[in-house]
């Protein structure tokens, strides 16, 4: 979004998805004030469809932003022109776009395509048997009539957006059409993406987008430089072995990729000579690939303001779970102080910690914090089919959880050895002081933050390096502590409140009501 004001109106197409939603929320952290929402209900999935506009409309409402939606009879509308639904229904959206441009007086549109849609794109088109400009996939600044529609997600992958969503506990809607097979684009993204990455390996991704962004390059300056260059560029195409070495495609393509060009060809007419000046990136200028979490951070000058404000919205849209987990924990108070069956069984589970040692607090965590989360997974967002990605992501969580378990087994044995083990309130206030700001800001959570950071980039050697920025730190930590507090504060409260034996298990216990939770909650939104 460089070269637009951030008071700048702004119109955003938002379908109340995943990628839309980060959007929206990204361009508020950045500073973007003057937006316009913009949502077309395609009433393509029944009450599904209804449900997405009531949470785009909620959250249009509050953040205080103007909404402009609309609903269409897609399926109607694809029948009588004999047009693909998908095809219809993106007709349709671009002339709600052109509408609502008209009617807020504003030439700019932001679109949430990001870098595995561009992949897509590139893929599709090339199966298709497209040209240059097909091939260079979705282009991050295009027309629509008179508006100018701009994608700044476009050098961000679909993990930086989750694991962004995440961070900031972003409400969206799942679409359910998306995991189908029906659309070709489906098939591409859940099929032969898939088998590319592991026949070519994940650097497939990043070599079909740079073959894009080089292509694109090519086809601008082909565009600039006027019909007699084209037809000569051309015939210098067709005619095979004569094609010079060093002609102006040549030169174009090492423009695109930020290198200078050293034998630019001074044959050719001025106009060509003179386009890299306007397109070419500084030599000091980091790759594309440098800024594909730019839109995603918090954006210009990282101030603590800042970051505290954002913790704070995440701790305000965690507040109705966090309501509803401190009910969950009085429950289990009530039922551990007065009934005699539920005193026995943790009792068990106290013996059995203690059996255990450190076997306990290791297995455990790695059940509630890497096992338990992807089988709720599957059941409610994958009608029961597990994929290759719920190994990976238990494969890569499990290390964390079960060395936080161990850590959060000693931390709690060194606290009774501190301060005693009695329940005196003000015991388990010097606990959990030192727990909450000390152990967690200085220790648990830079850990947990960092580590899902680096796992959230595809265990990324440049992400492992940036967590220990001062800007890592107000970015992600600090928010990530300040609404943590809202929940682990009266957490702790109970865990220090029981025997030191059933003080690991009760932690346990509330991490797994918490998935338990955040996943129902997810599921009933999705079913409105």
């Amino acid at each position: 979004m460089s070269g637009v004001s951030k008071r700048k109106k702004l119109l955003v197409g938002v379908s109340g998805g995943r990628d839309s939603m980060v959007l929206l929320h990204a361009l508020l952290a950045v500073g973007f004030k003057n937006l316009v929402v913009c949502h077309l209900n395609h009433t393509l999935r029944g009450r599904s469809s209804d449900a997405d506009a009531r949470l785009v409309v909620a959250e249009a409402g509050r953040h205080g932003i103007p909404l402009e939606h609309a609903r269409a009879r897609t399926a109607e509308f694809a029948s009588s022109q004999k047009k693909s639904l998908e095809l219809a229904a993106r007709e349709l959206r671009m002339a709600f776009f052109e509408q609502c441009s008209a009617r807020a007086k504003t030439k700019h549109l932001v679109l949430a395509h990001h870098a595995d849609d561009q992949v897509e794109t590139c893929l599709f088109n090339f199966l298709r048997g497209t040209g240059a400009a097909g091939l260079g996939g979705i282009k991050p600044l295009s027309q629509l009539g008179r508006c100018t529609v701009h994608r700044p997600l476009l050098d961000v992958t679909r993990t930086q957006i989750e694991a962004f969503r995440k961070s900031h506990a972003i409400r969206f809607r799942e679409d359910t059409s998306n995991a189908g097979l029906e659309h070709t684009r489906n098939k591409l993204r859940h099929r032969v993406m898939p088998l590319l990455a592991e026949v070519m390996g994940d650097s497939s991704r990043s070599a079909i987008l740079r073959a894009a962004e080089i292509l694109r390059s090519e086809e601008d300056w082909m565009s600039r430089s006027g019909p007699a260059t084209r037809l000569q560029a051309t015939a210098s195409h067709a005619s095979g072995p004569t094609l010079p070495r060093r002609s102006a495609l040549a030169a174009s393509m090492w423009r695109s990729r930020g290198r200078p060009c050293r034998n630019h060809p001074r044959s050719l007419p001025p106009r060509s000579r003179q386009w890299p000046r306007k397109s070419e990136p500084s030599r000091q200028s980091p790759r594309p690939q440098a800024h594909r979490s730019s839109l995603l951070g918090i954006g210009g000058r990282v101030t603590f303001r800042k970051a505290f404000q954002t913790g704070l919205r995440a701790a305000r849209a965690n507040l109705l779970p966090g309501l509803l987990l401190q009910a969950l924990m009085l429950c289990f108070l009530a039922a551990y102080l007065l009934h005699d069956g539920t005193q026995a069984f943790l009792t068990r589970v106290g013996e059995l910690r203690q059996e255990l040692s450190y076997g306990f607090s290791l297995a455990t965590y790695i059940i509630s914090g890497a096992l338990f989360p992807e089988l709720l997974r599957i059941v409610f967002f994958q009608k029961g089919r597990p994929c290759l990605a719920n190994l990976w992501n238990f494969l890569t969580a499990a290390p964390l959880w079960a060395g936080l378990g161990m850590l959060v087994d000693f931390f709690y044995r060194c606290q009774n050895d501190w301060f005693g083990t009695g329940n005196a309130w003000h015991i388990i206030a010097a606990k959990v002081l030192v727990d909450q700001f000390i152990y967690s800001p200085f220790l648990a959570n830079p850990i947990t933050t960092a580590y899902l950071a680096f796992r959230a980039s595809g265990l990324n050697a440049q992400t492992a390096r940036e967590v220990f920025s001062w800007k890592f730190v107000l970015e992600k930590m600090l928010p990530t502590q300040i609404a943590g507090w809202a929940i682990w504060i009266p957490g702790v409260c109970l865990v220090y409140f029981m025997p030191p034996l059933l003080q690991l298990p009760t932690a346990v216990l509330i991490q797994c009501f918490w998935v338990l939770l955040l996943t129902t909650l997810h599921e009933r939104e999705s079913a409105k």
